[in-house]
C-alpha cells in the first residue's frame, strides 16, 4: 500500500468526526446531506435511508478493527431496524442486509433475508450492476456469516451473479449500467457511471474468493485494469463510461468519494484475490483530495468533519455531462466534445457532504490502518 499513514489518519478522522455530526442532536435521525456556515455551524439536511445503512456498515467494520473508537461513533442499527418495515427498495434491503452481517449482534436478520427474496421476484428485471453488485455481496454476507441461509439465498445469489456476468462487456471491460428491455433503455444502459464498475467489482471479488471462481475473479481484474487505464492525470477517477463504443464517455464531475473510498475499497478487494497491487493509482487518487486536483484547493476540513463532495464544470443545468452522455449513446461523441468545449476549463467545488461518503472512508480503510 502506497497511502501514507498520516494521510490515512487524516480522513478517518474526519469521517469520525463528519458521522459524530450527522446522527447526534439532529430531530431527522437519518440526513441526506451537510453543509458548513462560517466555515464552522454544521447543518444537516434531507432524509437518507440508504446513506444511514452505509454509514453502519463503515461504522461496523471500522470497530472490528479499532474498537476504542466505539464511543465516537454513532449506534444507528436499532434505529435502521425500525424503518425495515417501510422499505421496498431492493437495493437498500441489500444494502441492510449487508450492515446486518457486516458485525453481527443478536438481531435475527432472517426478517431481512425474507424481504429481499420477496423483492428479488418483483424487481429483478430491473435491477442495474450497482444494485446487482449489493445484491451478490449481500447474500454472500449473510451465506458466510451463517451457512444454514445457503438454501434459502441460492437461487438470489446465483442469479445475480449470472446477471452481473451478463451486464460485463468483454470488449470494455466494464460493466454496463443494467440491461432493461426496451430499444431506448437498451441504449441507455450502455453509459455506465463509476458506481456501476466499484460495487460488482467488490461482489465479485468475493464471490470469486468464497467460491474459487477464476471468472469472477479475472472479471474484477480486468474492470479494476480499465478504470485504472481511464484515470486523470490529476489520479481523477471518471464519472461515466461508454461502454457500446468501449471509451470514456464523461470526467465529470469528480466526486471525493470514488478518491478516497469506493476506488480503495474496490481496487482493494480485486487486488487480494488477483494478487495484484495498484497502490500508485490508489495514491494517486487520494493527492487529488488533499490538493493535487484541478482547483489546487484541499477538500478535506478534518475537524468540521467535512470532505468536500466534488469538482465540477461551471455550466448551467449539468449542461456538458447531458450532452456529451447523449452524444456518447449514439456513437458521436466528437460532436459532443464540440458543443461542450467552452465548459471545459472552468471548475468549481460542490460544498456538500454526505454521510455515505464518511461511512465507505472508514469500510475502505478500517483494516489498513494501525492505530
Amino acid at each position: 500500500m502506497n497511502t501514507p499513514s498520516n494521510r490515512i489518519k487524516e480522513i478517518t478522522h474526519t469521517a469520525i468526526m463528519g458521522l459524530q455530526r450527522f446522527y447526534h442532536n439532529y430531530d431527522k435521525i437519518f440526513p441526506y446531506t451537510a453543509k458548513i456556515n462560517n466555515d464552522v455551524d454544521f447543518y444537516a439536511q434531507g432524509y437518507s435511508f440508504r446513506y444511514a445503512v452505509i454509514s453502519h456498515i463503515g461504522i461496523s467494520k471500522w470497530l472490528i478493527y479499532h474498537p476504542h473508537d466505539k464511543q465516537h461513533l454513532p449506534t444507528l442499527w436499532g434505529s435502521i431496524l425500525s424503518e425495515i418495515s417501510k422499505v421496498d427498495d431492493i437495493g437498500d434491503i441489500a444494502l441492510s442486509l449487508w450492515a446486518g452481517c457486516e458485525k453481527p449482534t443478536d438481531t435475527d436478520i432472517e426478517i431481512i433475508i425474507d424481504k429481499l427474496i420477496n423483492l428479488w421476484c418483483a424487481q429483478k428485471e430491473g435491477c442495474n450492476s450497482v444494485e446487482l453488485g449489493w445484491i451478490l455481496k449481500a447474500c454472500l454476507m449473510a451465506i458466510e456469516l451463517n451457512p444454514e441461509s445457503y438454501h434459502k439465498l441460492i437461487s438470489v445469489m446465483k442469479e445475480s451473479y449470472v446477471r452481473l456476468c451478463d451486464h460485463y462487456n468483454p470488449t470494455a471491460q466494464l460493466f454496463r449500467r443494467h440491461k432493461r428491455k426496451g430499444f431506448i433503455q437498451k441504449i441507455y444502459g450502455q453509459i455506465a457511471c463509476f458506481a456501476d464498475q466499484v460495487y460488482p467489482i467488490i461482489a465479485m471479488s468475493h464471490y470469486g474468493k468464497l467460491y474459487d471462481d477464476h471468472n469472477a475473479n479475472t472479471i474484477s481484474d480486468h474492470v479494476v485494469n480499465k478504470i485504472c487505464e481511464y484515470q486523470g492525470k490529476y489520479g481523477q477517477w471518471m464519472w461515466h463510461y461508454d461502454v457500446m463504443h468501449n471509451r470514456l464517455c464523461e470526467e465529470y464531475p469528480v466526486f471525493s468519494v470514488h478518491q478516497d473510498a469506493m476506488a480503495p475499497m474496490a481496487i482493494f478487494a480485486s487486488d487480494e484475490v488477483n494478487h495484484q497491487d495498484h497502490g500508485e493509482a490508489i495514491e494517486l487518487g487520494m493527492q487529488w483530495i488533499f490538493g493535487n486536483n484541478e482547483l489546487g484547493k484541499n477538500l478535506v476540513l478534518q475537524e468540521q468533519g467535512i470532505i468536500w463532495r466534488d469538482i465540477e464544470r461551471v455550466e448551467p443545468q449539468k449542461r456538458t455531462r447531458n450532452i456529451k452522455g447523449l452524444c456518447c449513446t449514439y456513437g458521436i461523441k466528437s460532436l459532443g466534445d464540440r458543443l461542450t468545449k467552452k465548459y471545459m476549463g472552468n471548475f468549481k467545488i460542490n460544498y456538500e457532504c454526505r454521510p455515505y461518503h464518511l461511512g465507505w472512508i472508514l469500510y475502505a480503510w478500517a483494516d489498513k490502518l494501525k492505530t
